[in-house]
């Protein structure tokens, strides 16, 4: 359990010896004290004789905290893990440290720590509809989802791409897409890839793309190739001009160009050691 009541009176009674006082290593004076710490706890008993004993005891309590899972649980698949212990042995006898299911119900694991004692946890739950859209490729350079969902995301190569919250979006680069739908109950779920290298002859070439332009105060970056890693953003006056440098860990979503005056601006995006460049408008 997690707190045991220690009791240094009882055995001195039947000794038929009779207790002056009490002295325990927490400094409590009483016969018993309650202990929910694990550890070595020592008492000293002074007789009305004046005689004096010691005795102590070395106290292991559990910390059987589960982390299963309860409740509402998106699917399709359900990993159930009650936490890190020395053994385990679920309810159909398996002894992983993980159980996958896909049904509703209840579950039950008996968890052991590393001296043998153990403890049988259990959990209820629900398994969520959660089922992952397919990409469609439709003609003039379009993908859409299979299913309906109550919003998409969709990615190039991995990253997400800004704006593309719709069912169907226009590929206008190569690459691998995937599409993340998120359900009414609030699951969600990402689709298999769909690799459209050689599939849209008039796909954009240039991969680095800002927005929107001309551009206020927040001007959008996204970069359509695979790579990333520490990445300088440079931006020029119309005369070639540097007036900003900035390092990042990685591509930036966005820069901050509230402070500059209207006019005429490169962006430069070097990360990888390629470069890209793109013409803004600031208004």
């Amino acid at each position: 359990g997690d707190t045991l009541y220690l009791d240094a009176k009882t055995n001195i009674l039947k000794a038929k010896l009779r207790p002056a006082e009490y002295t325990w290593s927490t400094g409590d004076t009483a016969p018993g004290i309650y202990a929910n710490t694990s550890g070595t706890y020592n008492v000293s008993v002074k007789l009305d004789n004046g005689c004096e004993l010691q005795g102590s005891v070395n106290l292991m309590l559990d910390d059987f905290n589960s982390n299963l899972v309860s409740g509402d649980v998106c699917g399709p698949e359900v990993i159930l893990n009650p936490g890190e212990f020395a053994a385990y042995l679920w309810d159909d006898g398996s002894q992983s440290a993980n159980k996958v299911v896909t049904h509703d119900g209840d579950y039950y694991v008996t968890v052991y720590n590393e001296h043998g004692v153990g403890r049988t946890l259990n959990t209820s739950i629900t398994v969520l509809e959660n089922e992952a859209a397919e990409i469609n490729i439709l003609d003039k350079q379009q993908l859409e989802a299979s299913k309906e969902a109550a919003s998409y995301q969709w990615y190039l190569n991995g990253r997400p791409i800004p704006n593309a919250n719709g069912k169907v979006i226009k590929a206008v680069w190569e690459g691998t897409y995937t599409l993340k739908v998120t359900h009414a109950n609030g699951c969600s779920r990402m689709s298999e890839s769909v690799d459209t290298d050689g599939l849209f002859i008039e796909a954009l070439e240039n991969p680095f793309r800002v927005f929107p332009n001309p551009v206020a105060n927040t001007l959008n970056l996204f970069l359509a190739q695979d790579v990333d890693g520490e990445t300088i953003i440079d931006i020029y006056t119309e005369k070639g001009q540097l007036i900003s440098n900035e390092t990042y860990a990685s591509i930036p979503q966005s820069v901050d160009l509230s402070s500059l005056k209207n006019g005429f601006y490169f962006v430069k995006c070097t990360v990888q050691g390629k470069t890209y460049v793109a013409k803004i408008v600031k208004k």
